[in-house]
C-alpha cells in the first residue's frame, strides 16, 4: 500500500458555455499535470466529456516520454454535470470508471436532472463510477446557505454522492471579502456532518483549475485574477495502486492536502480555526 494523491476536477476545453475559452490547451494542461506530481487526475468539463479530454490523455503520455517518473499517472474522463438535489442547483463532479471512447449525447444525464431520483441512480448503474458535490456553497445564494449545507449532508449521508469537494483551489485564491473561508467553512459542516451517519463519505480536494499553472492568457476577462494550477490542493489515498483511487473514495478512504503554501494555507488555517473537526480529514503539506 502507498500513498497517492489525485486532482479530479480539470477544465480543459474552450468551446463550452458560450465563454471563448473555459480551459486549458491540452498540451499545456498535461504537462501542468505532470509537473504537479500527482498520481491521479481527471478532466471534468461541463456537461459532457469532449474531444479535449481525450487530447490531454493523449499529450500527457508524449510528455511524459524521456521525463524521469517512476510511478504512472492515471488518467479519467469526467465531467462536471449541472444538476440539482431536491429542487436546489448544485454542480456534481462525476469520474467514469470507464473511458468513453466515443461520448453520445445518451451517455450524460439532462441538464438540471434532480440526483435524489430514481432517474439520476438508474443513470449511475448504467455509467459506473464515484460522484462528488463540487463546491456545495455558492457566494451569490447567501439566504439560501443553511438549506445548501443540510442537503449536502443529506446526500453524503445517504449515498447519492460518494465525497464532497471540501477544499477547491479556486474558491480558496479567489474568493473575496471573506467568502473563501465562509465556502469551505460551510462545505466543511456539511461534510463532518455527514460522516457521523456515514463513515465512507469521502473528502475530496481539488484545484478546479481552468488554465496551466498560476497565469491568464492574454485577451480573456479576468485578468490579474490568480489563477489555479492542477495539483494546488489534492486528495490523498493510500491504495496498492493509483487505479485504484475510485475504490478509495468510496470507501471514503481520502484526506485533503494542501500542496501550495501561499495564501491557499492562509484561508485553510482560518477555516481551521472555526471547523477544527476538519483537521481530521486534511494534510497541510505533502510530505508523508
Amino acid at each position: 500500500m502507498y500513498p497517492y494523491t489525485a486532482d479530479i476536477h480539470l477544465h480543459a476545453d474552450g468551446k463550452r458555455n458560450g465563454r471563448s475559452r473555459h480551459g486549458e490547451k491540452p498540451k499545456v494542461l498535461a504537462t501542468s499535470i505532470l509537473e504537479s506530481g500527482v498520481d491521479v487526475y481527471a478532466i471534468s468539463e461541463h456537461h459532457y466529456v469532449t474531444e479535449e479530454t481525450e487530447k490531454v490523455h493523449s499529450k500527457l503520455a508524449g510528455v511524459m516520454t524521456g521525463r524521469k517518473r517512476k510511478r504512472e499517472i492515471v488518467g479519467f474522463d469526467g465531467v462536471e454535470l449541472g444538476a440539482s438535489y431536491k429542487g436546489l442547483p448544485f454542480y456534481i463532479g462525476y469520474v467514469f470508471e470507464n473511458r468513453l471512447d466515443e461520448p453520445k449525447p445518451g451517455d450524460f444525464p439532462d441538464h438540471g436532472i434532480d440526483i435524489s431520483g430514481a432517474e439520476f441512480q438508474d443513470w449511475r448503474a448504467q455509467h459506473p463510477g464515484i460522484a462528488v458535490v463540487n463546491h456545495p456553497i455558492v457566494t451569490h445564494r447567501e439566504k439560501q446557505e443553511d438549506m445548501r449545507i443540510d442537503y449536502t449532508t443529506a446526500m453524503l449521508a445517504d449515498g447519492t454522492v460518494d465525497g464532497c469537494e471540501v477544499l477547491n483551489g479556486a474558491i480558496l485564491l479567489n474568493g473575496k471579502n471573506g467568502s473563501s473561508v465562509r465556502r469551505t467553512v460551510g462545505a466543511a459542516r456539511a461534510f463532518i456532518a455527514a460522516r457521523t451517519h456515514r463513515r465512507t463519505a469521502a473528502i475530496i480536494a481539488s484545484s478546479d483549475a481552468h488554465w496551466g499553472k498560476y497565469r491568464m492568457p492574454e485577451g480573456v476577462k479576468g485578468k490579474g485574477k490568480i489563477v489555479t494550477g492542477p495539483g494546488c490542493v489534492r486528495t490523498r489515498f493510500i491504495a496498492d495502486s493509483p487505479a485504484d483511487f475510485l475504490d478509495a473514495v468510496r470507501d471514503g478512504r481520502t484526506k485533503a492536502v494542501v500542496a501550495e503554501q501561499n495564501k491557499i494555507r492562509q484561508v485553510v488555517e482560518e477555516v481551521l480555526e472555526q471547523c477544527p473537526e476538519l483537521a481530521n480529514f486534511l494534510r497541510l503539506k505533502t510530505e508523508d
